[in-house]
């Protein structure tokens, strides 16, 4: 076995910890590419991002006419910055390593004309869906057109600080190795795929859901509860149970429940620890009727399964379908990838659940010990109190850009290092160094991040329960209380 090989027996290859020597290279690849990038795009500009709202964005899903003219994306393809070509796998060990040294400034994302849907409401119709799956880096590129002097009204914002704001707690390398599993490990298409996903959540001002938390989300969702956290599977995964009968589609917008949908899967990251990477999601079917059916609802939630966030799902169970519903699946089901569609689990008698969660941790009403009762509990006034302390958020900002810095210098190294011929033992030791220098330097990042998020970052629900402490740190113990320990009370 090659000495730059990562090896864990613990894991299937493919993850962090456990890659051939062939998926080594192609994450070093990736990242290659994804750096090159960075330097073709990240224009060193100061401006403050743009936070007002989209006043033409009426959570809609876009007509054929507008499909057809913006290429299935929401925005036409800019053409201003014809040279804005990212180059395939083949040719990008040729580019000239350029050094970042940057601070994570912002910079405008030019939104064509004509094209004022934004991506957190309207979304891709199935040829669309296809169509992104099959773009092209340098496509997805062009779609991505950075000009300074644009005018818009989308948050503006790098590749670079997106990326980084992606990865918070995580390794980034566990976020790029998600895109290449997706994408079969073809180097040119996960790419692709990663600047669909960075471009989206600027566009969707993902950022800006985080940062505001529950503040900027309709408070009638989440005291409906129609879906919330609730212990972990047998494999250690978050469970989110959502009960279907409680959403009704003419209750809140698209981009109401969008938003929605991207707090509850930023804040469901912040639940898995290291090495921990899906989530397991129940879909209460119990009283459904088509009144509860929400197709573009689902359209949304399947793209970011596959698109936005791949690679993130453990299970779905569905539990109680009616006769009803087999309507509804057979128009869904032909838009699943077979990736996720292998991770469905139709549930029909209670006692099943046991093969996915332990009894004590799943809710007495789906066959469990849990006495659990959702109750939305509203922020307090002084729960974000770290929020407006300005001197201490930068002085940690200043601590994490210099971290990101210095990873993303070792990590060129790295990636440009390559793979080392089997009798050059210097360029062996020399790119095992630069990877315990990553991993180092990843963990430290790892640490900076969890201690700035309550500075950046609204407290959510799950702080106010007591069970969400920090990233990666989370606990259920007086949550999930079983009928025998009230009978013993």
């Amino acid at each position: 076995m090659s000495a730059e090989t990562q090896t864990n027996g613990d894991k299937p290859t493919g993850y962090l910890g456990n890659l051939t020597d062939e998926q080594q290279q192609k994450l070093q690849a990736l990242w290659k590419l994804l750096l090159q990038c960075f330097d073709d795009n990240a224009l060193d500009l100061a401006s403050s991002p743009d936070t007002g709202d989209d006043s033409n964005n009426n959570g809609e899903v876009a007509s054929p006419e507008e499909s057809a003219s913006t290429n299935g994306a929401g925005t036409s393809p800019a053409t201003e910055n014809p040279s804005d070509q990212v180059p395939d796998s083949t040719t990008a060990g040729s580019a000239k390593p350029k050094k970042s040294g940057k601070s994570l400034n912002f910079l405008k994302l030019k939104r064509s004309k004509g094209s004022s849907k934004s991506k957190t409401g309207g979304e891709s119709t199935p040829a669309e869906d296809q169509t992104a799956k099959d773009t092209k880096p340098e496509e997805a590129m062009e779609k991505l057109s950075l000009s300074p002097d644009s005018t818009t009204d989308a948050p503006t914002e790098t590749l670079r600080e997106s990326f980084w704001r992606v990865v918070q707690a995580d390794h980034p390398d566990s976020i790029l190795l998600r895109f290449l599993r997706a994408r079969k490990w073809n180097v040119d298409k996960a790419l692709a795929m990663i600047l669909t996903a960075l471009r989206w959540r600027i566009e969707s001002r993902v950022d800006e859901v985080i940062t505001l938390g529950e503040e900027g989300l309709d408070l009638k969702i989440l005291e409906k509860g129609i879906s919330f956290l609730h212990g972990e599977d047998k494999q250690g995964r978050p469970v989110v149970v959502t009960r279907v009968k409680m959403h009704r589609k003419d209750d809140q917008t698209v981009e109401e429940m969008t938003r929605y949908l991207i707090w509850t899967i930023e804040t469901l990251r912040m639940f898995l620890a290291p090495g921990m990477e899906t989530v397991t999601i129940i879909f209460d079917l119990s009283d459904f009727t088509m009144a509860n059916m929400d197709f573009n609802f689902v359209k949304i939630l399947i793209r970011c399964l596959e698109a936005y966030y791949p690679e993130s799902l453990g299970a779905l169970l569905i539990y109680n379908a009616p006769w009803i519903f087999s309507g509804v699946w057979r128009m869904i089901s032909p838009l699943l990838d077979p990736v996720v569609a292998s991770k469905i689990n139709f549930i029909d008698q209670k006692q099943q659940f046991e093969n996915f969660i332990d009894p004590t941790q799943l809710v007495d009403w789906l066959g469990g010990q849990s006495s659990f009762r959702y109750e939305y509990q509203k922020p307090t006034p002084e729960e974000n109190k770290l929020m407006k302390n300005v001197e201490e958020r930068d002085r940690r900002l200043a601590q994490y850009t210099a971290l990101t810095n210095q990873l993303e210098e070792v990590t060129r190294s790295w990636a440009e290092l390559g793979a080392p011929l089997d009798d050059n033992e210097s360029a062996k030791q020399e790119l095992a160094d630069l990877q315990s220098k990553r991993m180092a330097l990843a963990e430290e990042l790892r640490q900076v991040v969890r201690d700035m998020d309550p500075y950046i970052r609204a407290r959510t629900l799950y702080h106010r329960m007591g069970v969400l402490q920090a990233h990666g740190s989370s606990t259920w113990d007086h949550i999930v209380g079983s009928k025998d320990d009230e009978q013993k009370e």
